[in-house]
């Protein structure tokens, strides 16, 4: 991540360009059957630009595992679309998110403090995870008022991220 010597906050920022991630569209890799491939979220346009990052066969690598992938897709912000965000974030494809990868793709979302967010994030997750499981269901990210969605609009988020194209 990078210091803003201005405000003095750290955000994670985007391996490619070096730029903060939240400016800007992300972009995850998906494997053959559409899934996401990795956990990392780099720039929407840093994947599309990148042609050193292809394999033999053309496809798209992950600028940090190298792994190929089929192809790329925007990680759409949680307000816009809830579901497919839950969708790409739930790697497992379980049915739950876990702590770890919400937290590591919010921070590269929205223009939050890493220290900062780091420093509360047992406690504002453990608001969303009754059950103490350490994941949550897409219910607990969606629900009207109680769901991480809600907990985020109220606390101003929603209106300094960019729109998914």
């Amino acid at each position: 991540c990078v210091v803003d010597d201005d405000a003095h906050e750290d955000h994670c920022e985007c391996a490619v360009c070096f730029d903060e991630l939240y400016k800007r569209t992300q972009g995850v890799l998906l494997d053959d059957a559409g899934r996401r491939l990795c956990r990392h979220v780099v720039h929407l346009d840093c994947l599309k630009d990148l042609p050193s990052y292809r394999d033999n066969n053309g496809a798209p690598l992950c600028p940090l595992c190298r792994r190929a992938s089929a192809g790329v897709t925007a990680l759409p912000s949680i307000f816009d679309d809830a579901r497919r965000w839950f969708d790409l974030v739930d790697l497992d494809r379980s049915g739950q998110v876990a702590a770890e990868d919400v937290l590591a793709t919010l921070k590269a979302q929205l223009p939050v403090d890493e220290e900062a967010i780091d420093a509360r994030w047992d406690s504002l997750w453990a608001h969303f995870d009754h059950n103490g499981s350490g994941t949550l269901a897409y219910d607990d990210i969606a629900a009207p008022e109680r769901g991480l969605v809600a907990f985020l609009e109220r606390a101003g988020l929603n209106k300094a991220t960019p729109k998914t194209p």
